[in-house]
């Protein structure tokens, strides 16, 4: 877990070392329970930053402030 003063918008999957497998399984997992949605394959594999789940969550028509 990050503590909450560490910045998101520069971790990257298999960059950051925050942010292995576990953990992106982890955030897809949370993604998919806090909006209810199940992500397919594709956005599963493309996610690879949080600006990146941003978009995948805005092209299905989820809100987010940056």
């Amino acid at each position: 877990m990050l503590p909450p003063s560490r910045s998101v918008d520069d971790l990257a999957y298999r960059v950051a070392a925050e942010w292995d497998s576990v953990a992106h399984m982890q955030l897809i997992n949370g993604i998919e329970a806090a909006f209810d949605l199940m992500l397919d394959t594709g956005e599963v594999l493309d996610l690879s930053s949080f600006q990146k789940a941003r978009d995948i969550l805005s092209a299905r028509g989820v809100n987010l402030a940056p």
